[in-house]
């Protein structure tokens, strides 16, 4: 997201605030709201009905906060939300368990707990077994989705309409806003960034997986991050702070052949580092081939299978699991690092048994 539109919105924010917090509605806001939306209307050179939606979905945005403040007062009380579709979920010894209205049980891990959300799996969290902990993660989870939905669409909406938006970049914009973007590369892409999110979750990886702005997307090819510790050339940088971060783009492609990819790549990077699209710098961004048999083997599997808790992911073998991991790794990490964290999660899933049974305290 560009700064200038990043204090847009922190403008409307502060507007959509008070708007509210009004209770009746005052006019004077009113006028001052329709004087600011006309006057970034034409700042943008757009009709001031497209500002009049970036500003709505900022409402909406405030809507999400409230709702998790009064959700995160609710963890110290021993009452569920009632949610028909929501699976309930509880804890027994270290292990969780997703319950079934027929009684049945299946074992699931923190990690399906926090990244289930993107295959439309919702949870209803047992609060008598489940530790705070994780229930307010799994809220804050929650609310981080619907906030970036609806930050999505802002960009969206601000980069495909007016006089200033690109050609090239704006029909990816108003394909997101139709809902009719790539398929495939689309659930490869979740697929992927779930997986490894699920790793880092369960084994205590030190990576992050952050989904990618649309606008990232649209116009420097990036499909999801990485966040991780400061590093050079694929080691650490041993003087750096435990807090320094950098992110690492992901590009992935399920085409046989991808001629050009790679320059694209490079002068998406240039770009990059002149547009300021992002508040924390972003490094680099590697190329990284998915084979569509892989997505396509998931997904009818998974939906074979009724949609189990887990997502699509589950039903990728251990040699591919493997032959993945270190595709998307090995532009980031050095071969011993990527070596010493696979060692890591085999042991451990070995040591449990099977690799849906870590627990959280």
């Amino acid at each position: 997201m560009r700064p200038p539109f990043r204090e847009q919105l922190h403008a409307y924010n502060r507007m959509a605030k008070a708007e509210l917090e009004k209770v009746p509605a005052d006019e004077r806001l009113e006028r001052v709201l329709g004087w600011q939306i006309d006057a970034y209307a034409q700042e943008r050179a757009m009709d001031p009905s497209h500002q009049r939606r970036i500003y709505e979905l900022q409402k909406e945005k405030r809507r999400v906060l409230r709702w998790l403040k009064t959700e995160l007062a609710q963890l110290d009380v021993s009452k569920e939300t009632i949610d028909p579709e929501a699976r309930r979920v509880i804890m027994r010894g270290e292990d969780y368990f997703v319950r079934h209205p027929d009684g049945s049980e299946d074992m699931l891990t923190v990690g399906d707990i926090l990244t289930d959300h993107e295959w439309g799996i919702r949870y209803a969290l047992d609060a008598q077994t489940i530790p705070r902990r994780l229930r307010k993660r799994y809220l804050i989870v929650r609310a981080k989705e619907k906030l970036r939905t609806y930050l999505n669409q802002q960009i969206a909406i601000d980069q495909s309409e007016g006089a200033f938006a690109r050609r090239g970049p704006r029909g990816k914009y108003q394909e997101y806003l139709r809902g009719t973007h790539e398929q495939l590369g689309h659930l490869a892409e979740r697929i992927v960034r779930t997986y490894l999110q699920k790793l880092a979750i369960n084994h205590n990886l030190d990576m992050e997986l952050i989904e990618a702005t649309i606008d990232q997307d649209a116009e420097f090819t990036i499909d999801f991050l990485i966040s991780i510790r400061q590093r050079k050339r694929g080691v650490h940088v041993d003087d750096a702070p435990d807090t320094a971060r950098e992110l690492v783009g992901v590009q992935l492609t399920t085409a046989k052949r991808h001629p050009g990819k790679a320059k694209r790549i490079d002068e998406a990077k240039v770009r990059l580092a002149q547009t300021g699209v992002s508040e924390q710098p972003i490094r680099d961004i590697v190329l990284v081939k998915i084979m569509r048999s892989f997505i396509r083997r998931m997904m009818n599997a998974w939906n074979a299978s009724n949609k189990p808790s887990g997502g699509p992911e589950q039903f990728l073998d251990k040699t591919s699991q493997e032959k993945m991991f270190r595709a998307i790794l090995k532009g980031i990490y050095s071969l011993e690092e990527i070596d010493a964290q696979w060692q890591l999660i085999s042991s451990q899933e070995m040591k449990k048994g099977d690799h849906r049974v870590f627990s959280e305290r």
